[in-house]
């Protein structure tokens, strides 16, 4: 199972969606986004990719677990802690995960 919470994670995983059939350019600006960590350029490029359904729904439910993630680090400094929001936030990952997991069984 793959925790959606965490860039890294998130970026580990998107690398291993992406196409071993690129070309060297598109092979490279991936290379550089993995090591820039520039989650949300590499997330914008694969959508504009033509992935297989499966990848697509992949790509997106990771690109909506970055949105709670970081809604998630917001409510962390509130004070006081939005206990509710922050258990609802953890339940949509929850889900979120799930599903990727899903998505990944053949």
């Amino acid at each position: 199972m793959v925790d959606l919470r965490y860039t890294r994670e998130r970026l580990r995983v998107l690398r291993t969606l992406v196409p071993t059939t690129l070309d060297q350019d598109y092979g490279k600006l991936v290379a550089t986004l993995l090591k820039e960590e520039n989650e949300l350029a590499l997330l914008e490029l694969l959508e504009g990719m033509g992935l297989p359904e499966k990848l697509k729904k992949r790509v997106e439910l990771i690109k909506q677990a970055r949105e709670v993630s970081l809604k998630l680090v917001e409510y962390s400094k509130m004070i006081p802690l939005p206990h509710r929001d922050i258990g609802a936030g953890y339940k949509i990952l929850r889900e979120f995960q799930d599903e990727f997991d899903r998505l990944g069984e053949d």
